[in-house]
């Protein structure tokens, strides 16, 4: 069972659901798409990250249920397909002219009204008696408002799970002659908007996504040309108490109670694609700083004053401490020190320190959390953004180690860091990164390969395979899917386009936004060698980066720096040891020496 916070339980008690794995993290997906629509610039974002992902979930726990509930169930669906159409076609017209566009949302948005009525009237009823067993559909054919095709998106569209069905009404309008009896119908007539009613009464779990949160407006009024008035059960309020037949070239009205006739039967029902799950051995990970087995705080406490003590600095004394600790230890010893000294280690070490020895010193007095919690601080502030820092820490950090960052954060400086990162950027590099930040993205080394071969079709439909870019599903796929399933997924889309995703991305993207989309793929594909990478360049040509250098040595000395040699020696052609000696000089080379255990 996925833990329960606060806000998924009271959306689960609003909306009275039951308490499932399904269900918890529907309502989480939900809170995050709420919570993002409600902040400033945040409802484009919450479309692009969060839309498709909800109706995923959705499917996942829709069941038969029997009366109300299966109407509440029903009308659940119709809402997922209206927000999934709205969601593709205002992805596919971001050129479209403003009021169009929102003349044709307004359109769908009636006929998901229309849809609502005809539940709650019995006509559109679920046929199917759980989400194993996919029903068939035979909606009324409904053309919109501007005759730009069927209101009602085919099954097909919208994966598994279940889909409504018509129990047969016919509308009471002229019929259509065609040359052919499978043709479709091509009704004109214009559903006008009415609010929507939940069968339980209660607020919609989509409401306020698109629009306002009470009933849709009614579609803006179109200048065709006016039909004749039927006659029948079409005449007007004015001639209701006029009995006259209606003429045998016309349709009668009637709603009919049973299922359809075999004359008209209900589509096939589109498979399911089930999912294909594989999993990746997770690798095993060596540091290069271990504890130490002779740990001696009050010793280590001494060594470290003596070494400060008077005038100078023991700058060997300090590196034999620091260097040969684990995080752990080094956190003992500043609160030792704390205790016996009544100063803090840290203020002692910039006081005595300079230049990148202070740097080194200072970051492994921090715990991990701290540490990247200061980098994003300090990429941040003042005039300007250092996107590198950015880019680095938020594409190779783990969701639950970006969650420690994201509290150490608001503890140290009294700032939100989401709210720092999308203050600091803009477009969709400031999408991509709020994405990185929230999504609870899976760690484990399980990939579903369904999944992966619909995410590198859509992905290359967005870009190679179409003209332009659609940035909204390289934001999505990239933000919430794990490292695993991005790398599966990077197979299947060499199979497509013949190119690498790499390729693919630097032909399609631009900018930051293109340098985060890289490093988050080289992230996937080789975590270790993505940092044998960055310590190159940090080391490459005319002088040395040594921010980059001490940032990428520190955050992996106590995790993966050892794989990480391995990697630089493989790519490069030589020891990592080497190149750092040729850079650095003195003691702050031998303090990196030491980290990395040369």
């Amino acid at each position: 069972m996925a833990a329960l916070r606060e806000p998924e339980a009271a959306l689960l008690a609003q909306f009275g659901l039951p308490i499932s794995d399904e269900t918890v993290e529907l309502a989480r997906a939900f809170a995050d798409y709420s919570w993002a629509s409600d902040t400033e610039g945040g409802k484009e974002a919450a479309q692009k990250l969060s839309g498709l992902r909800i109706i995923s979930l959705l499917f996942r726990f829709l069941t038969g249920g029997e009366g109300d509930a299966r109407k509440q169930y029903l009308i659940l669906l119709l809402r997922a397909q209206t927000i999934k159409s709205l969601t593709e076609y205002v992805s596919s017209h971001q050129r479209t002219p403003k009021a169009e566009l929102e003349a044709e949302v307004q359109r769908r948005l009636a006929v998901f009204a229309e849809q609502v009525k005809l539940v709650d009237e019995g006509i559109i009823t679920w046929q199917g008696g759980s989400s194993d067993a996919a029903p068939a559909v035979n909606l009324p054919a409904a053309g919109g408002a501007s005759g730009s095709g069927p209101a009602y998106p085919p099954p097909s569209s919208y994966g598994g799970g279940g889909v409504p069905s018509s129990s047969g009404r016919q509308t009471s309008q002229r019929k259509t002659p065609s040359s052919s009896s499978s043709a479709p119908s091509t009704s004109k007539s214009t559903a006008k908007a009415k609010p929507e009613k939940s069968s339980s009464g209660g607020p919609g779990l989509f409401d306020g996504i698109f629009g306002s949160k009470s009933e849709p407006e009614r579609p803006r009024q179109q200048t065709a040309p006016k039909a004749a008035p039927a006659r029948g059960a079409d005449a007007t309020e004015g001639s209701k108490s006029s009995k006259s037949k209606p003429s045998r070239h016309e349709s009668t009205p009637k709603r009919v109670a049973v299922d359809p006739p075999p004359a008209q039967p209900a589509a096939v029902p589109v498979p399911r694609r089930e999912p294909v799950v594989v999993e990746t051995p997770i690798k095993q990970l060596h540091p290069t700083v271990l504890p130490s087995n002779d740990f001696d705080v009050e010793a280590d406490v001494q060594a470290l004053r003596k070494a400060m003590k008077g005038m100078g600095c023991d700058d060997k004394a300090i590196i034999a401490v620091l260097a040969f600790r684990s995080n752990g230890q080094r956190q003992e010893i500043c609160k030792r020190f704390k205790a016996n000294i009544g100063k803090d280690l840290a203020a002692e070490l910039e006081s005595e320190l300079r230049g990148d020895m202070e740097d080194v010193a200072l970051a492994l007095v921090k715990t991990a959390y701290e540490y990247d919690a200061y980098l994003l601080r300090k990429a941040m502030k003042g005039v300007g953004t250092n996107e590198s820092v950015l880019i680095e820490l938020l594409a190779s950090r783990s969701p639950s180690h970006l969650e420690g960052v994201s509290q150490c954060f608001q503890r140290l400086y009294g700032r939100d860091l989401l709210r720092e990162v999308k203050s600091e950027t803009s477009g969709d590099f400031k999408a991509l990164l709020v994405g990185r930040l929230t999504v609870k993205r899976s760690e484990t080394g399980e990939a579903d390969m369904t999944q992966a071969e619909d995410d590198a079709q859509a992905l290359f439909m967005a870009g190679e395979g179409k003209r332009g870019t659609n940035e909204a599903v390289f934001i999505d796929i990239f933000s919430t899917r794990s490292n695993a399933q991005l790398n599966a997924m990077f197979g299947e889309y060499e199979k497509i386009s013949k190119k690498t995703m790499e390729v693919a991305i630097s032909s399609e993207t631009s900018g930051d936004f293109e340098k985060l989309l890289l490093a988050i793929a080289k992230c996937a594909r080789d975590l270790q060698g993505y940092f044998a990478e960055l310590i190159y360049l940090s080391m490459k040509g005319a002088g040395t980066n040594d921010d980059q250098l001490i940032r990428c040595i520190v955050s992996r000395c106590e995790v993966d720096m050892v794989e990480i040699k391995e990697a630089y020696q493989q790519r490069y052609g030589k020891a990592m040891k080497t190149a750092i000696e040729g850079d650095t000089s003195g003691n702050y080379k031998r303090f990196l020496l030491g980290l990395i255990a040369e």
